[in-house]
């Protein structure tokens, strides 16, 4: 690979940032479509729903790969990220064809299958683009792949399960609907793959803005952790509670919308989608202009705090008629995909160059991911309990204590921040010089 110039928005930065976006896209067709089947019944003839272990099952594997993802994609060589990302895109497609071959009940199998092997994309494909001048843009264009793409691929399964086509060819058997379904990404998820693979490395005006992002081996990853525990272990609290909230409200969007009073048709997943992107993309690339790290930071933790706040005030809205079903879950997926990819594109990416942390963004982003994706396990699995058979109490509840306890770790956040990351990029930089001292003496000696 060779270095990138130093021009933020070069033609080669809108053809990673297509690729980035086009492969994640992609994935979320071998991912996402199974949400929009009822799975009637219950677990083994329990008390759980058995739509309820399906999705717990596969946010278990898709948790798992998270963690295991701090490990391989922040070690991962970037020569390798396209093979890498093509074993897991058949590892997935492969549990979907195991899932209408599977007893009933079992399904939870297949699915746990299918999320061990796409929880470690994201890491893969963030990795080409962190450590640029240009990252925030790069990295909000791939984070709206997956509120677009979630929308979009959930219509595309109704679609295929209410045509003529799967008719004849499955038999009317719903459950290969998702193999069908992401069958029409396989090929341009390869495309963008290969491309996304071929981008430059960053320049030298990069590195020195932004910092070196190298492989990070384990001695790294704990260093990194002790080193920012500080700022870390708040953040992680909220990012906890909005990625169960967030990802709630993906999973059970139609049984949201029914409760509210909506009519749920093929296309409204993307229409709400979509305005939800637009609307998180011109705020994220916007903070681009922010040459300041620190300024960029408490900033994004501003916004992120409001965008926590948000969708409790809109419950109050709609109880009172005031705004319709729709919109209502429209202005929630604003204010929680806000917060949610400023993390993705922001604040790990302004944290690390602040900081000059030795390692990657990645790294961070898939611990996080691996932290917060326990969040929704544990609301899904007593989501029932909380708020009996309706699954719109169970998330309004919710609602309530996102604003109140992830909004008040974010405040936290930004009060310490200026004093904790001044004294962190102190000592980092020093540590850095030392090492770099030592070298230079070294060379001489054997010179």
């Amino acid at each position: 690979m060779t270095h990138s110039p130093t021009s933020r928005f070069d033609p080669r930065t809108l053809i990673a940032v297509a690729a980035a976006f086009v492969t994640y896209y992609c994935m979320y067709a071998f991912r996402k479509p199974f949400t929009v089947l009822d799975f009637e019944g219950s677990w083994l003839g329990g008390q759980t729903a058995l739509k309820t272990a399906v999705v717990v099952s596969q946010l278990l594997g898709y948790t798992t790969a998270k963690f295991l993802g701090t490990r391989f994609c922040s070690g991962l060589h970037r020569e390798k990220i396209f093979g890498a990302l093509v074993g897991c895109i058949v590892s997935a497609m492969l549990s979907l064809v195991a899932l209408p071959l599977l007893p009933g009940a079992w399904a939870v199998i297949a699915l746990f299958w299918n999320g061990i092997s796409l929880g470690m994309v994201f890491g893969m494909v963030m990795r080409p683009l962190e450590g640029r001048g240009n990252s925030e843009f790069l990295l909000a264009g791939l984070s709206c792949s997956f509120i677009i793409a979630s929308g979009d691929v959930k219509s595309a399964g109704k679609n295929v399960l209410n045509s003529d086509w799967f008719a004849q060819t499955f038999g009317g058997n719903e459950l290969w609907m998702p193999l069908a379904t992401c069958a029409l990404y396989f090929i341009p998820f390869l495309i963008a793959a290969f491309i996304l693979s071929k981008t430059p490395l960053p320049s030298d005006a990069d590195i020195a803005e932004r910092s070196d992002r190298h492989a990070m081996d384990g001695k790294d990853r704990l260093a990194f952790v002790k080193n920012l525990a500080g700022i870390l272990i708040p953040l992680a609290i909220s990012y906890f509670l909005l990625t169960a909230f967030r990802d709630y409200r993906d999973n059970f969007q139609q049984d949201l919308l029914r409760e509210a009073g909506a009519t749920v048709k093929a296309g409204v997943f993307s229409a709400i989608e979509r305005k939800v992107a637009i609307t998180v993309l011109i705020v994220c690339s916007l903070l681009i202009l922010i040459r300041s790290h620190l300024t960029a930071l408490r900033v994004s933790l501003i916004f992120m705090a409001l965008g926590l706040v948000l969708p409790a005030s809109l419950i109050i809205l709609r109880n009172q008629g005031w705004i319709s079903a729709l919109d209502w879950m429209t202005y929630i997926g604003v204010g929680a995909y806000l917060c949610y990819i400023l993390v993705h594109c922001i604040l790990f990416e302004r944290l690390v160059a602040l900081t000059r942390a030795k390692g990657n963004s990645v790294f961070a982003m898939m611990l996080f991911d691996g932290l917060g994706y326990i969040g929704p396990i544990l609301l899904i699995g007593f989501g029932d309990k909380i708020g009996g058979e309706s699954r719109l109490a169970t998330f309004d509840a919710f609602t309530w204590v996102l604003a109140i306890f992830g909004g008040a770790a974010l405040i936290y956040t930004n009060l310490i921040l200026k004093k904790y990351t001044a004294k962190k990029a102190e000592e980092n930089t020093a540590a850095a010089a030392a090492v770099a001292t030592s070298t230079d003496c070294t060379s001489t000696q054997t010179t």
